[in-house]
């Protein structure tokens, strides 16, 4: 390791043995993750220590450094998406087919009733206790991972979690999701939701938990938001109604006894949720006791209801119309009688089209369950104390910021630009203008716009151009080919985009990007109902400015898109901020020298025609 990671460790390992939790603010390429992962073993002892990813993508970073310390890991990698072995409904039952499973327009998946993953035939697991007279206890895994099992645990710690679960289904023909989620191994790899919902299901005794990408916690909360429409809890209830019908046909005693109550359970559930979903009914009905951990469908519908039960004062509920276009379905607000999308009339009368919304406004709901934990929080855009204290709910902690890649980076600051709103349109000329001039004649430049409308500005003039279809794959392909051939990439995109949060632009092993250029101060939008909502709520609840806020919310965009550049001690870049309101955030942002652009920096030799 480098000087400064050596000293890093130190820090952080002794905070930690201190009682306190860390926030260790490193910027992407600098080595927080082998950091983050030394401290963190050396003090868990053999414990265990669990790593929260953003994306099952972000456990790569993780696996590798794993491998490097020649230390095991296992992980969650969701059953919904790798789950294919669940039952059918029986085919005599009534046109139980195919059903949304995260809601309207989504892909459908096939009916899959009351199977957990201990009875399924499927299981890898199972197979291997049965084999060895275990008769399905699997906590025995000194015998279990004697011959074959541990012989696959050896071929997940090369392929990777998720990598290994597929192949496996492919090459066996089984599931072996369980096995990779169960097995104890000294590195648990979860998604950050697991942590806040499924705890229980997929917790393993750790002693310090660690967030990647830790700045993405701040909306964590509101990925709570679900929907209620009736077309989907209406079909849902259905099914539920026909497979209680097949069961009273059968001699209801055991297991089947049991499964039966199950569902009589659930239909009373669903008619609660239908009469809400249709407006009917204020209020949510009581989830019922058993899980039904075979439909995933179900099994979130009861996990939101009892989110909502823990904290009512924090859900705001909101009417809403779906389109009746089937490709549409878009979210209208109610009262509304043609859709916005796509210009389609609506009856708001007509209960098929009706939803009910629920929106958590609280950030700190989920965040604060972190604080009877050790935990360490990591990123190279974090907010600061104040807003992880007052706005997130955290407590105990000490902040450690490295930036060793601070002196490889220019800054520079146009002081008579003004791309706020309502001068946007008055400067529009004027600001592709300069914007263009600073294209970088090699390498990568990242033009960093306020929103998808000034995006299009520069159509003519980028090489990529980001839209809600782009593929970052498609991204790197482009930049990979250009850099081959000697050719210059201009790539321009939106704030909070796909394309400027934990992407990298490599070529060669170094950052290709040369110059990154924020037009406009990416504030968050004052408009959305959902920032509205919160803001109104912490300055009731807790005084927070609704302009701190906002501030808050566009450094971390601002340092996210900035942190594209500089991926390693030997890179460069120079960073341009194109609006003179970005004066006000350096002190939030650490940017402590920077030059003032004159109209010589705009003198490119790039043609511009308006």
């Amino acid at each position: 390791m480098r000087a400064y990671q050596k000293d890093a460790v130190k820090r952080v390992l002794s905070l930690l043995r201190e009682g306190k939790n860390v926030v260790l603010s490193m910027p992407t390429g600098s080595g927080k993750t082998l950091v983050s992962l030394i401290a963190a073993l050396s003090y868990a002892r053999g414990q265990g220590v669990s790593v929260f990813t953003r994306t099952l993508a972000e456990y790569q970073a993780w696996e590798r450094e794993a491998r490097r310390l020649g230390v095991y890991f296992s992980g969650h990698v969701g059953r919904d998406r790798v789950c294919k072995y669940g039952p059918n409904a029986p085919t005599n039952l009534r046109d139980i087919g195919e059903q949304d499973d995260k809601g309207d327009g989504a892909p459908k998946q096939p009916f899959r009733p009351l199977l957990r993953c201990v009875e399924c035939t499927h299981n890898l697991v199972r197979t291997a206790a049965k084999r060895r007279g275990l008769d399905g206890e699997y906590e025995d895994w000194d015998v279990l991972l004697k011959g074959k099992l541990g012989r696959e645990l050896e071929a997940m710690q090369v392929s990777g979690v998720e990598a290994w679960v597929s192949g496996w289904k492919k090459k066996e023909h089984g599931c072996g999701y369980p096995f990779a989620r169960d097995v104890p191994t000294t590195i648990k790899l979860f998604t950050h939701l697991s942590y806040f919902l499924l705890w229980k299901y997929v917790g393993v005794p750790s002693a310090v938990y660690i967030f990647d990408e830790a700045h993405n916690l701040a909306g964590i909360t509101r990925n709570l938001t679900f929907t209620l429409s009736y077309n989907r809890v209406n079909e849902l209830l259905r099914q539920y109604e026909d497979l209680r019908e097949f069961g009273s046909r059968l001699d209801r005693v055991g297991r089947l006894a049991k499964q039966a109550d199950g569902v009589s359970g659930a239909i009373e559930f669903l008619s609660g949720l239908l009469a809400a979903a249709s407006w009917e009914s204020s209020e949510l009905p009581k989830p019922p006791s058993e899980v039904f951990e075979g439909d995933e469908r179900i099994q979130r519908l009861i996990a939101h209801v009892k989110l909502v039960e823990e904290d009512q004062d924090i859900w705001r509920f909101r009417k809403i119309l779906l389109c009746p276009n089937p490709q549409c379905r878009a979210e209208n607000q109610e009262g509304v009688k043609i859709c916005s999308t796509c210009g389609s009339k609506i009856d708001g009368d007509e209960p098929s089209n009706r939803a009910l919304k629920l929106v958590p406004v609280d950030p700190a709901f989920l965040l604060r369950r972190m604080n009877s934990d050790r935990w360490l929080l990591l990123s190279g855009s974090m907010p600061n104390p104040w807003y992880l204290r007052s706005v997130l709910g955290l407590t105990n902690f000490e902040v450690v910021e490295l930036n060793p890649f601070e002196k490889l980076v220019s800054y520079y600051l146009d002081d008579e630009l003004d791309m706020s709103y309502a001068n946007r349109r008055n400067v529009k000329d004027l600001a592709v203008e300069r914007a263009v001039s600073l294209k970088a004649k090699r390498g990568v430049t990242l033009l960093v716009t306020q929103n998808y409308d000034e995006v299009g500005w520069f159509t003519r003039y980028a090489d990529v151009v980001e839209s809600p279809k782009t593929t970052i794959g498609e991204v790197l392909s482009t930049v990979e080919q250009r850099c081959s051939q000697g050719k210059p990439t201009f790539i321009v995109g939106v704030a909070r985009g796909k394309l400027f949060e934990g992407v990298e632009f490599k070529y060669e092993g170094k950052s290709a990007v040369r110059r990154v250029i924020l037009l406009g101060v990416p504030y968050p939008n004052t408009k959305d109902e959902d920032f509205k909502e919160m803001a109104e709520y912490l300055k009731e609840k807790r005084g927070v400015n609704t302009w701190d806020l906002l501030m808050e919310d566009a450094v971390i965009a601002a340092k996210q898109a900035v942190g594209r550049a500089v991926r390693g001690p030997e890179d460069s870049a120079e960073v341009f901020f194109l609006d003179k309101r970005f004066k006000r955030l350096f002190k939030r942002m650490g940017v402590t020298r920077y030059t003032v652009l004159t109209g010589n920096h705009y003198m490119s030799g790039v043609e511009f025609t308006p």
